[in-house]
This record gives C-alpha cells, structure tokens and sequence, in this order.
C-alpha cells in the first residue's frame, strides 16, 4: 500500500497541474496564480473567519417536490461532459440550473435557516451548476471566498464504479470522508471548511448543483451555535 502523501500523490498532483498548464498554454502563469492563492487563503482564512455550527457540515435530503423539478430538468438536458477538469481552476463554463434556480434557492434556504437558526436572514450569493465531472476529475482542497459563506452541494446524478467522497475539515481540524447520492445535500461553512475531493473520479461522471448563500446577523457576536448536526 502505498501512502497517502508519499510520491504518488506528489506525482499525480504534478500531473495535474502539468494539465492545467497544457490546457492554458500561454496564460499557464494563471494556474500559478490560482494555486498560489488557493493554498495562502487555505492556510490564513479558516482561523479569521466566524463559524456558526459546531461541526462546519450537515448532511441532508433535498425534498421530493423540489427533487421532482431537478430530475426533470437534469433528464431534459444533454447530460453535459467537460472533460478532464483542469486542477484547481474554476471553469465558468458549465450552465446553470435555469427556470428551476429560484426553486433550488429556497429549497437550501429552509434548511439553511433551520441550521443556522441564528441569522436573521440569508442573502443569496449564487448557483452553479449542473456541473459534470467525469472520469479522472479531481477537485484540489479550498476554502471560498466572500459572499460564499453558507453553502450546499446537491448531487443530481453520478455513474461511478466506486465512491468519490467529498474530504471535509471540522472545525477541530478532523477529516471527515463524506458520500452523497442523489437527491441528497450536504451544508456546508464553505468560507471556513477546508473542502476538496482529492482522489480521481473512478467512472463515467458526477454531477453537482452548488447553492451559496451569506447569512445576515443582527449584531455581530454570535452567541448560539446549533445543536442540530451530524
């Protein structure tokens, strides 16, 4: 058995980032950039920012009524396949969700409000997705960046021949291997969990809805943390 953080994962992350600088050819000097910021903003924003759980993450079940619409809107469309994602750039590429965005708002917004029960309100920051990743896909580990703040994963669909685990940091630090399938979610303090999926995709694809939010306090102490957690 070979290690977790021994040469193969020295080398299949220079691989990757080699792909990144192939795919971007003479504007290669921006995944430099993406990855050195990706890596200061992994190391000095978790401790700066608020948490507002005790644990950073929730996994849930989106309802049957808004887990009709996205089946029905995922089934109308050309189940769309990017290709080998290049690491650790973000591809603003892929479509949005469409006549059923305001429907998937509000849907994450309930529970949000029920996780997070001392905000006063949640404001929306944005919706990504349907994203397709496919066979070898790597998501490199990040924390977002303001106004993504409260956040959701909502996996629509996946063909996979084993599972690809979202890796998630508490907030004492601890790894946690988390799987979905679809209709489920998970909530997350996407500004303060450190969050990636670091091991390749094994199998056709995986497709994801992302849904940000940014709470909003009426002071700026926080004095309650919810209870209602994994």
């Amino acid at each position: 058995m070979t290690s977790t953080f021994g040469h193969d994962r020295i080398q299949l992350y220079s691989e990757f980032f080699s792909g990144c600088l192939n795919a971007y050819k003479d504007k290669g000097y921006l995944c430099h950039q993406n990855e050195e910021q990706r890596l200061k903003l992994n190391r000095m924003q978790p401790p700066q920012m608020s948490n507002y759980t005790l644990v950073g993450f929730k996994k849930t079940k989106v309802s049957e009524r808004v887990w009709k619409m996205i089946q029905d809107y995922w089934s109308g469309q050309v189940k769309r396949v990017d290709g080998r994602i290049p690491w650790g750039l973000h591809n603003e590429s892929w479509p949005e969700v469409g006549s059923i965005k305001d429907a998937v708002y509000e849907e994450v917004l309930s529970h949000l409000k029920a996780w997070i029960p001392q905000a006063s309100s949640f404001t929306r920051s944005n919706v990504y997705g349907i994203r397709v990743y496919t066979s070898g896909s790597i998501l490199a580990t990040h924390v977002d960046r303001d106004p993504l703040v409260s956040s959701a994963i909502i996996n629509v669909d996946q063909s996979v021949t084993e599972a690809w685990p979202l890796e998630a940091y508490d907030h004492s630090g601890k790894a946690h291997n988390l799987t979905l399938n679809p209709g489920e979610m998970i909530l997350y303090e996407s500004h303060s969990v450190l969050h990636g999926r670091p091991f390749a995709l094994e199998g056709e694809y995986y497709a994801n809805i992302f849904v940000h939010f940014k709470p909003v306090f009426r002071t700026d102490e926080i004095s309650d943390i919810s209870k209602d957690e994994l």
